[in-house]
């Protein structure tokens, strides 16, 4: 992954996590734990996200980015 699409989810990550919070229930987050579950409740986070984070991280970089980040990424919600 490059810098600056490193530097984009760093800057963003607090929104990542509220967003996921905001659309995700609780039950779907316990299901979270599944890499094709969370893959699925990424796809649509991943529209909801400011266009300018679309821009410059595509939905796959996106995707594996957060699987990578799992655990940050839940324990944000």
């Amino acid at each position: 992954m490059n810098q600056q699409v490193e530097r984009v989810f760093e800057k963003n990550w607090s929104s990542i996590q509220k967003t996921i919070g905001q659309k995700v229930t609780p039950a779907a987050l316990a299901a979270a734990q599944n890499d094709s579950t969370i893959k699925a409740l990424l796809d649509p986070v991943y529209m909801t996200l400011p266009l300018p984070v679309r821009l410059v991280v595509k939905k796959d970089v996106f995707i594996r980015y957060c699987l990578a980040h799992r655990d940050k990424l839940l324990a944000g919600t």
